[in-house]
């Protein structure tokens, strides 16, 4: 799993997964907060508090972008500095769900995973659009933007059948 970045929409600052990098503190959510959310029919990324709207992944893509929220989520988890942690919530008949039940992710990984679903609440209040969440063609236009960005530099998934 190397070469896993995601690139915040407001800042352009390439922020690089904690498995190649051993500073995780370069993940500040105080600063330059991605919160990634796992809502049913699929995968939800946002890339920051500020943003307009939730991007639909398509069903592969889903699955890389679980794939490598894992491998963020299980650096971070072991960071003792708080600030540095990125939120995750993962809701019932979720895309990770689905994820899990292909093998991209375990199901201890899960189980950790479904602790954090209390951070739901706190993700919920301080976001702005969740009324996007009923706008396809925001979805797809968002989608458009940041596909080439989020998913161009992770090689190592296959996602030939976009």
């Amino acid at each position: 799993k190397k070469e896993n970045k995601v690139f915040n929409k407001t800042s352009s600052k390439r922020v690089e997964s904690p498995t190649t990098t051993s500073s995780s503190s370069s993940l500040s959510v105080e600063s330059d907060p991605q919160y990634f959310f796992l809502i049913r029919h699929g995968i939800y990324l946002s890339t920051s508090c500020k943003d307009d709207g939730l991007i639909e992944l398509g069903r592969k893509q889903a699955c890389a972008a679980a794939e490598t929220i894992d491998v963020l989520a299980h650096s971070i988890e072991k960071s003792s500095n708080k600030t540095s942690r990125i939120l995750f919530t993962d809701l019932i008949q979720s895309g990770y769900k689905r994820a899990c039940q292909t093998g991209l992710i375990t199901g201890h990984r899960l189980e950790e995973m479904q602790r954090l679903e209390q951070s739901f609440n706190i993700i919920y209040k301080r976001f702005k659009c969740w009324s996007e969440i009923h706008s396809i063609e925001c979805f797809r236009e968002r989608w458009k933007k940041i596909q080439r960005l989020f998913f161009s530099t992770s090689s190592n998934h296959n996602l030939s059948s976009k």
